[in-house]
């Protein structure tokens, strides 16, 4: 979006100030889906699923007291992890522990045959349940199951059974269970007949469910969840449980018949670059992700993994281990997320090529001792490829990393090699070119592991900029294509469609560099990215978390971001803005399952053209801005949160129907809260930033070398103007006018020392900082917002842990933009009056820069103390969820900042 200053009402002391954000309460009543009796709650359900029918009139199912989960042999789930889940959440619903116990497969197949399947009214299949009834009086009630719960009829036969019935019974020996588990086989028509059974509409079987399709049916005899494979009967299960989490013990009689659109749905987390998550935090994640049905993970690793002779790389960055990767890989399989090696083998060697044994492999080996920068390390990172030991590197790498996982395929990564061709390869890349030496390179990476039986895949980045790449790699790899702009337009997906390419879409939840997660970016971005997949054929769907500048984000505040993910990959084309549930007996579906996903994708390719129109002129139209409409441009350009800063709903900046929904609908799912207040609050808060963790990066690492070590000036920073930090900073990632943004960009290069270059930031800055004092009123109240929404919470469980971190993500930002008010006070870019409106007390040093810089010196002690005090509340966060690893980066900052603001 552009810089607009019309948007900000200008005080005297040419202050800003911000408007806060309305959301309607009329828009967070009623769950997605509900029925017309009262004892049945309204729910949610993410992703949507493609079909749900409700019998709206119907009486509820109850969960009986003492009730059994049982599991078909046939599902591969030896460690019950499937019956388990459910049994956690009814327990935590209820109090109640149910029993669980596995069948083989022709016991489930008939318990599947059994189940009514009510569509339109609550005497559908009376029949059958009194048959049911009949049947279990006949039986001995040695296992505590109430009459209700449904003795399919192979064992038990029709209504009036005889003692010779109940001895068939016993004969086919299972055991009886309210909620059944069971593989559909395509063969045996027996396996679908219920829903002919139950439906007095139909009179034909259903189709065969496909792999990862299933069917659930609530019903007055029980539960079943019928699955074309193991996946599906996950998938299935992971619905029933955001049900069972919502609704019981009262749940409403239902079918519901879905699949998804991407057949792979993946996270990727970077485990690198600051912080090193915890074995048990990863396992959460994992519970988290199978939850929302994704089916892949990969970790991101360039120096934090404890790979044998690589000391120098890891030493001090708490790494993980092979035990810790067999261990995960173990978990992930059980839950049905296939964990796929990630690990950085060209670029991203930062770390790698700093260290005395490996520097020569660089591009820049003379540049190894410069000062640590956070900046830097997004930057210069490549191995050079015309080294003979770089490529005995990179196999290393893999051979040892690939070993400890059950996954046949491979990421190599290979992304942003932006030094090749710079350095000690230059006068290889002048004689046959980079595009000729990336590709050589990649491809010797993948068919090494083609060879081996693995299945390669890169970050596509260099290809597409360099398409002639495309055409030069092997054909058995998939392309990563990531594009991150929250406006993104579908050219970069076509053009690795056109070249054949298979490719994953890969989005972002953007919380990068930021205390709290864009949530109106992530939104944007992922959401537009999945129809582009679907429309271009692309083969998986892969959602990115990164940490870039130290990781300073939490890994909760990427929840959303997950859950959007989650809603995306299985059904791109769900109308997420409107209300897919029923008010009255009627049948309504969010898409019907004969039409299914390949005629939503015929529809979309029917109007590719206006659609691909319409995403790329609806953003552009009117402001120049620097996000790119098309993905020409920096794919990191976002801006939506910076510019909102709590506009009102008819301004530019406010959130759409489908991010207001989209939230509600995770509020109640993830966190048991129906109001949507939570995550509202948390929405508007990250609008709030005037001044930022990466504007504090960049302020800091403008200086090249780091502190004085002695003297008068011990402890200050060294003076040496950092021109490559600078180089890389760009005002068009907080959403300002492209011209305003590149006149800025220059200036901040034609800088010649620390101090100028601090200089023109905080005064290209300025129009965001001066809204700090309205910023952080706004913050107090979004604060109070999300913990009341947090108290009242029907269900907050192990995520009640998540608002903590929010809370402490919000207590930052407060001192952040404080921070930002002050030092711009201190150079005359801020009034006196926005510092008092601040709550900036005016004592101190006066007549250095006239009233406000006085004000600004003697408040920065207060602000400084501040700064200090929440970081040590921040570190304890940190620590729940991460190992200690790189904490001392984000410190470093924080004291660097703290150290300015002391500063005369």
């Amino acid at each position: 979006m552009q810089y607009q200053p019309s948007q900000y009402q200008q005080a005297e002391d040419n202050s800003t100030q911000i408007q806060p954000t309305q959301v309607s309460p009329t828009q967070i009543q009623s769950g997605q889906y509900r029925t017309n009796r009262r004892e049945i709650p309204s729910f949610d359900l993410i992703p949507q699923p493609q079909s749900v029918r409700i019998a709206a009139d119907a009486a509820p199912v109850a969960l009986p007291a003492v009730g059994r989960i049982a599991e078909s042999r046939d599902i591969d789930d030896n460690a019950a992890i499937l019956p388990t889940q459910l049994a956690d959440d009814i327990a935590a619903v209820t109090g109640l522990r149910w029993d669980i116990a596995k069948n083989d497969r022709s016991a489930a197949s008939v318990a599947a045959s059994a189940s009514p399947h009510p569509h339109t009214t609550d005497a559908v299949s009376a029949n059958a349940v009194s048959a049911d009834a009949a049947a279990v009086a006949a039986l001995p009630d040695t296992l505590g199951i109430p009459a209700d719960a449904g003795i399919p009829s192979e064992a038990t036969g029709a209504a009036g059974a005889t003692g010779e019935a109940a001895g068939t019974a016993y004969a086919h020996a299972r055991w009886h269970a309210f909620i059944r588990l069971s593989i559909a086989d395509s063969a045996d028509p027996a396996d679908a007949a219920d829903s002919a059974v139950a439906d007095s509409a139909s009179t034909t079987d259903p189709a065969p469910l496909a792999p990862q399709e299933y069917r659930l049916t609530i019903a007055p005899t029980g539960i079943d969840i019928v699955g074309g494979d193991t996946a599906g009967v996950r998938n299935g299960v992971q619905t029933l449980r955001q049900i069972i989490r919502q609704c019981a013990p009262a749940l409403p009689q239902l079918t519901i018949q879905d699949k998804p659109a991407y057949a792979t749905r993946g996270y990727y987390l970077d485990a690198t670059r600051g912080r090193v998550p915890t074995l048990a935090w990863l396992k959460r994640w994992a519970d988290e992700l199978c939850l929302y049905k994704y089916n892949q993970l990969q970790l991101y690793f360039e120096h934090t993994f404890l790979f044998d002779g690589l000391s120098e790389t890891w030493r001090g960055t708490s790494p993980l281990k092979p035990a810790d990767i067999i261990a995960f890989d173990e978990y992930c399989a059980e839950r049905g997320i296939e964990l796929v090696p990630s690990v950085s083998t060209f670029g991203h060697h930062y770390m790698a090529l700093r260290t005395r044994e490996l520097r020569a492999l660089g591009e820049f080996p003379e540049q190894a001792d410069r000062t640590y920068s956070l900046i830097e390390r997004m930057r210069h990172h490549t191995l050079n490829v015309t080294a003979p030991d770089s490529l005995a590197f990179s196999l290393r790498l893999i051979d040892s990393y690939l070993q400890l996982f059950r996954s046949r395929k491979f990421n190599i990564c290979g992304d942003e090699t932006f030094d090749l061709g710079k350095g000690r390869s230059r006068a290889e890349a002048d004689r046959r070119g980079v595009a000729n030496l990336y590709a050589d390179y990649v491809s010797a990476l993948c068919r090494h592991l083609s060879d081996k039986g693995y299945e390669p895949m890169f970050w596509g980045d260099i290809a597409v900029e360099l398409p002639e790449i495309l055409g030069m790699l092997p054909k058995d790899v998939i392309l990563l294509n990531w594009l991150y702009a929250p406006s993104i337009g579908d050219d970069k997906v076509r053009l690795v469609a056109e070249s054949g390419a298979a490719q994953y879409v890969c989005s972002a939840v953007w919380c990068w560099n930021a205390l709290l997660p864009r949530l109106d970016d992530a939104w944007n971005n992922i959401s537009r990215l999945a129809r582009y997949g679907m429309r271009y054929g692309a083969v998986g769907y892969l959602v990115t978390d990164w940490g870039d500048y130290g990781h300073v984000n939490d890994p909760r505040m990427a929840v959303a971001g997950m859950a959007y993910g989650a809603q995306c990959a299985w059904n791109p084309l769900a109308e997420v803005g409107g209300v897919a549930g029923v008010a009255d007996a009627a049948v309504v579906a969010a898409s019907d399952v004969a039409a299914d996903v390949a005629v939503a994708e015929a529809a979309v390719s029917a109007t590719a053209a206006a659609n691909s129109a319409d995403d790329t002129v609806a953003d552009a139209a009117g402001d120049g801005a620097t996000n790119p409409s098309s993905s020409e441009g920096d794919d990191y350009t976002g801006g939506s949160a910076d510019q909102a800063a709590g506009a009102p709903a008819d301004q530019p900046g406010a959130p759409t129907a489908a991010i207001i929904e989209m939230n509600r609908r995770i509020a109640a799912v993830e966190y048991g809260d129906r109001s949507g207040e939570l995550l509202a609050a948390l929405r508007d808060a990250s609008c709030r930033v005037a001044f930022g963790f990466d504007d504090m990066v960049w302020y800091c690492e403008v200086d090249e070398g780091g502190r004085v070590a002695a003297g008068a000036n011990a402890g200050a920073d060294s003076g040496r103007f950092n021109r490559d930090a600078a180089s890389a900073i760009h005002f068009g990632v907080h959403g300002f006018d492209g011209r305003y943004a590149a006149e800025w960009d220059a200036r901040i290069c034609a800088a010649t020392s620390p101090d100028q270059a601090r200089r023109v930031i905080l005064e290209g800055l300025a129009p965001h900082i001066r809204r700090g004092a309205e910023a952080n009123k706004a913050l107090e109240l979004d604060a109070l917002r999300l913990g009341v929404a947090a108290a009242r919470a029907s269900r907050l469980g192990r995520a009640g842990d998540d608002v903590s971190a929010m809370l402490i993500a919000l207590e930052g930002q407060r001192w952040f933009n404080l921070a930002g008010l002050v030092l711009a006070a201190r150079e005359g870019f801020v009034g006196a009056a926005t510092l008092r409106h601040a709550g900036l007390t005016g004592t101190g040093l006066t007549g250095v820069a006239g009233a406000a810089a006085g004000a600004a010196v003697g408040d920065g002690c207060r602000v400084a103390r501040g700064l200090e005090c929440w970081f040590e509340s921040y570190a304890d966060q940190w620590r729940t969820v991460s190992a200690e690893s790189e904490l001392n980066r984000i410190a470093s900052i924080i004291w660097r900042i703290a150290d300015a603001l002391r500063a005369a």
